[in-house]
């Protein structure tokens, strides 16, 4: 389900979700529709602010977290936004919802950003890596609507990326 591109350890490449093989339809986009609930149990949720400028962004885990963090120390980042549109699709004759985590827009996108799949306009879900498979049949198929919409690639964000990202971002 999931692909790792071949890069030299000290660049490493985000987690990518093979391509489906079906096309999806999207049957709407509704932009902003998604807030992120009041928490029922011990799940991480909160605000963070990003920069003077720009209002703190909503998130639901610390895998989020992490990651509004880590783009919020790229100068190059134009605009995070939290749960940015809810796409309405069907995929292989079903009808179904995803919600991306993140959408991120950039001034310009730095080569080592761009090697990640990262685009002037992109969509983040962020997951634990050792749920990857476990979700690859969902993954897959919301990959398909997020290709359907057209809008901007979707990168697959894990603890294991924040961490390389992170090293690579501060020089380490």
């Amino acid at each position: 389900m999931f692909v790792h591109r071949n890069a030299p350890p000290d660049n490493p490449p985000a987690a990518r979700v093979i391509a489906p093989s079906d096309p999806a339809v999207v049957l709407s986009a509704r932009w902003a529709e998604r807030t992120i609930p009041v928490s029922k149990g011990c799940n991480i949720r909160g605000y963070h602010p990003v920069r003077e400028g720009h209002g703190a962004i909503a998130f639901e885990s610390l895998i989020e977290r992490d990651t509004i963090t880590l783009l919020a120390s790229v100068s190059q980042v134009k605009r995070i936004v939290s749960q940015p549109v809810t796409i309405s699709y069907l995929y292989q004759k079903r009808a179904y919802r995803y919600t991306p985590d993140f959408m991120v827009e950039w001034h310009e996108v730095p080569a080592i950003w761009a090697d990640r799949g990262f685009a002037k306009r992109c969509f983040i879900e962020c997951k634990p890596h050792e749920k990857l498979e476990s979700l690859g049949s969902t993954l897959m198929r919301s990959e398909a609507a997020i290709l359907a919409l057209a809008m901007g690639p979707r990168v697959l964000v894990t603890r294991r990326e924040l961490e390389a990202w992170g090293r690579i971002r501060h020089g380490h």
